[in-house]
């Protein structure tokens, strides 16, 4: 997957803890051998200076002697590397401050990279890491070709803009040319009826799931699911929470009863009244919002709340017909979200 990826020469956002699991940094940084050139032609940038020999090593090791690498440890002197940094240099190994100090020094001569590799697996999200890179990248005179290497994905953002059009890969799309491989032997014919469910009730059941995520879901709530769902579980468990999430959707019916979208019409059940209120999704309002709001109405119950239609910028909200008017009456005119709401019966059609 990644080598086919590096013949492509895009930009690639890789998602990895352990550089032992990477491809080597030679092919990472596209390295084909010494190209002649007195000028740096490749970079290797990491966020944590414990890595720069790790890192000077596998270079070399790939390499042999076809090119020279020069490592700036931050531990060391600035000064004392300044007379290997005036030799001939095709890779520079470094933290991105010690890199800036020889940059502003005019000590190295970044203008003729063509590559880099970007270690922010340890990354502090303080933010500083991504101007550093910004400026690293200003000194170079045409867009190199960036390969990153992230402890999430999500993480993107910490590498201050630097990628262009990143191809983005997962620990599970580093695994996927084994998966492909163990199964090359059977045909497609073959695959489909081996699978334990039918794939076009699978995808159904997930656009149903996705419609009712961004129609009913609300917001908040669902990025505090995810946030712990991925703190509890790891990269690798990840893919089969979701498959067995999945398969307990389609086995146990569907998480969005089928007979709900008949039931939801503009006439209310006969034991309940339609009441109009003027904010919508554009608001962030969500079915659980109204009912809160309903609720803390004198006498009425979550037992009275009946259908919650929530469109971009009112609602509709049944309300059982003897406590109707008293809500309306108590509810008019009062704030949600800091918004002086509109409450009254709906108009009928």
């Amino acid at each position: 997957m990644i080598s086919r990826a590096l013949k492509k020469r895009r930009d690639l956002l890789i998602e990895a803890r352990d550089w032992r699991r990477l491809p080597s940094l030679a092919d990472a940084l596209r390295i084909r051998g010494r190209h002649g050139h007195a000028a740096v032609r490749y970079l290797v940038v990491t966020t944590d200076r414990s890595r720069i020999t790790a890192l000077d090593q596998q270079i070399r090791a790939h390499t042999g002697q076809r090119v020279a690498v020069l490592s700036l440890d931050p531990g060391e002197d600035a000064q004392s590397q300044v007379s290997r940094i005036s030799g001939s240099i095709d890779v520079v190994v470094s933290t991105p401050t010690r890199l800036i100090d020889h940059l502003r020094r005019g000590n190295l001569d970044v203008s003729s990279v063509c590559s880099c590799v970007i270690d922010a697996v340890v990354a502090d999200g303080t933010g500083h890491f991504g101007a550093d890179l910004q400026f690293v990248y200003a000194k170079i005179d045409q867009s190199p070709t960036t390969t990153a290497f992230v402890q999430d994905l999500g993480q993107e953002y910490l590498l201050g803009g630097v990628l262009r059009r990143p191809l983005s890969l997962s620990e599970d799309d580093l695994q996927a040319p084994t998966a492909r491989s163990n199964s090359s032997a059977h045909t497609k014919e073959q695959q489909m009826s081996d699978l334990p469910f039918d794939p076009s009730e699978l995808r159904e059941k997930i656009a149903e799931i996705v419609q009712e995520v961004h129609e009913e879901a609300d917001p908040g709530e669902m990025m505090a699911y995810r946030k712990y769902a991925r703190k509890y579980t790891t990269l690798f468990n990840r893919g089969y929470v979701f498959g067995y999430l999945m398969k307990q959707a389609v086995e146990g019916g569907s998480t969005r009863p089928r007979s709900r979208k008949p039931q939801r019409s503009d006439e209310p059940s006969p034991d309940h009244q339609s009441v109009f209120v003027s904010v919508g999704r554009n608001r962030r309002i969500h079915a659980r919002d109204l009912i809160t709001f309903f609720t803390s109405a004198d006498g009425v119950t979550r037992d009275d709340i009946g259908q919650i239609k929530v469109l971009d910028n009112y609602s509709f909200v049944e309300v059982a017909t003897g406590k109707a008017q008293a809500a309306i009456d108590e509810l008019n005119g009062k704030e949600l979200r800091g918004r002086k709401l509109t409450v009254n019966f709906a108009r009928k059609k």
